[in-house]
């Protein structure tokens, strides 16, 4: 448990240098009627928005994972109410990869595309947003490759918040076929005296 409080607060403080680093990267942006090409991530603008990325990249799993064992190690813990119910394993999983800011969508011949390291199926991330516990944040990740179209970020709707904390310590019960017991190794001994 103090490991958990000390990374989160290890990740605020990140968070506040990244901060810095933006307010900085603020004050160096090119003017409006500059052209507008890729920032060098080496110097002046580009090079303070990468900064401010690196101190944070990890923050979305640190901050998942922490939560997940601070909330699992409660036991008087006030629980929040959702107004979703009969979250499955798989719509958790999603609800999950998408707080650690895993999952991205491009639109593709008239078809919604993932493009993520995770295994998230399309419908649903389309099921969660219809229930609005998923939105999408426009243009807000680079393209798969130079010259493609931004992706889209899927972000949590605070009903989404609400939803995957009301669940994120509550392990899905998953039904085991009915197994034998396994002798104890007296009985087992005993077992092969008697052969």
């Amino acid at each position: 448990m103090s490991s958990a409080v000390v990374r989160l607060k290890q990740t605020a403080y990140l968070t506040s240098g990244a901060t810095r680093y933006l307010t900085t990267a603020q004050q160096t942006l090119p003017p409006q009627d500059a052209d507008h090409a890729r920032p060098d991530p080496h110097r002046g603008f580009g090079q303070y928005v990468q900064l401010a990325r690196e101190l944070t990249a990890l923050a979305p799993m640190t901050i998942v994972a922490s939560a997940t064992h601070i909330a699992a190690r409660l036991h008087n813990r006030a629980r929040n109410t959702s107004t979703v119910t009969g979250i499955d394993a798989a719509q958790h999983h999603a609800l999950l990869e998408v707080a650690r800011g895993h999952i991205t969508v491009t639109e593709q011949h008239g078809h919604r595309v993932q493009s993520h390291t995770t295994t998230v199926a399309v419908d649903v991330l389309r099921h969660l947003e219809t229930q609005h516990l998923v939105t999408r944040q426009p243009a807000s990740t680079p393209p798969l490759y130079p010259g493609g179209a931004p992706r889209d970020r899927a972000r949590l709707t605070a009903l989404g918040i609400s939803t995957l904390s009301a669940v994120i310590d509550a392990p899905l019960h998953i039904s085991l076929p009915a197994t034998r017991p396994v002798p104890t190794p007296a009985a087992a001994n005993a077992a092969r005296a008697h052969r």
